[in-house]
């Protein structure tokens, strides 16, 4: 199993120690980093590659920057925000490391790597009491294979952590802990690359204390709240300045299209500037609530309220907007477009290509 994308979600403790690794691996192309965080001052004792110059600076920025020296040559993508508003195209086919300090992020995390067909999935997970360091081997690719969700119990789902909510506090585990949750990460990324065993989806506990190893096989649960259901993707190679959304329909040969969603982001119809010029937003696909530019004065200006915004995009609303083209619309470089056909069959288009 080759691995030329990866994309690596938080990059605190084990996430900064993981990065390394990542990018001594043969083969790779091209790495994404999600992190809204910035660095605080009490990071510089617990992750990796940080100095005094960088507190108070975007971690994802900050890595990218170590990541490109580390491997000159190699693609850095770079996301300061929330993981659940990058484009679910980037979870197609990459090896997706999950570094993260909530349950919530990660129902995102595991959402993103199955519906979008990941090629693999790690969830690393450290404890400082008893120095646990945990990596959980998913496989989304594999039919009916469990999904990270599917060991959880209903005390893992709470309490819940609200996207605007401060960063966790810290866990406490040290620098040495997130790097041995990193590196039992990687070990398991070099079996899957050199054996020809079938893969099986497991989780890996080390107790440093005990010096003990724990190691239980991942079985798909009936109950899981997750509905385990993915894409069919198909690429869409386009210029998003030069494509319109009425070119897109053409291009996309979908007979019978009713209606259309952008995966992870709403409709947000044309409303009136909120600075009280007269003037008005331009629609498009935007998180829920995000806002716009007036078109007349050019000021930023408050979205849609939440009930406002759209989920589904009825073919009867496409005519004003089929000659805008889609970067105007809001659409970025792996954006999925998925159309709703009459036959009941969905098609969904994963971008591809840059605005030019």
């Amino acid at each position: 199993m080759n691995f030329e994308r990866a994309l690596l979600c938080g990059l605190g403790n084990t996430g900064s120690a993981l990065l390394p690794l990542l990018a001594a691996l043969p083969g790779l192309r091209e790495v994404v980093l999600v992190d809204r965080d910035r660095i605080e001052r009490a990071n510089l004792a617990c992750q990796a590659g940080l100095t005094a110059a960088d507190v108070g600076r975007s971690k994802a920025r900050v890595h990218a920057r170590r990541l490109r020296g580390l491997r000159p040559g190699l693609k850095v993508v770079a996301y300061e925000q929330d993981l659940a508003r990058i484009p679910l195209g980037e979870w197609h086919g990459a090896l997706v490391a999950g570094c993260l300090d909530n349950n919530e992020a990660r129902v995102v995390l595991n959402a993103g790597a199955f519906r979008a067909r990941a090629a693999l999935l790690l969830d690393l997970g450290v404890r400082a009491d008893n120095r646990l360091a945990r990596v959980s081997v998913l496989h989304p690719c594999r039919a009916g294979s469990a999904c990270l969700e599917c060991s959880w119990s209903e005390a893992d789902y709470s309490p819940a952590r609200h996207a605007c909510a401060p960063p966790a506090p810290a866990s406490g585990a040290s620098a040495a802990l997130g790097a041995l949750a990193a590196s039992l990460a990687m070990l398991e990324i070099e079996k899957l690359r050199d054996s020809a065993l079938e893969p099986v989806a497991r989780e890996v506990v080390v107790c440093a204390d005990s010096h003990e190893i724990f190691s239980s096989a991942l079985h798909r649960r009936s109950a899981c709240r997750f509905e385990h259901s993915a894409l069919n993707l198909s690429t869409a190679p386009l210029s998003l300045d030069a494509t319109t959304l009425g070119e897109f329909f053409h291009l996309a040969s979908v007979r019978g299209a009713t209606a259309m969603r952008v995966e992870g982001r709403f409709y947000h119809p044309p409303l009136s500037c909120s600075a009280g010029c007269g003037g008005r937003l331009a629609p498009g696909f935007r998180p829920r609530g995000g806002g716009g530019v007036c078109q007349v004065c050019g000021r930023p200006s408050a979205g849609a309220a939440a009930f406002q915004c759209q989920t589904v995009l009825a073919q009867a609303e496409w005519p004003p907007l089929l000659g805008i083209p889609l970067s105007r619309l809001g659409l970025r470089d792996r954006d999925v477009i998925t159309l709703a056909a009459a036959d009941g069959q969905p098609s969904s288009f994963l971008i591809t290509l840059t605005s030019s």
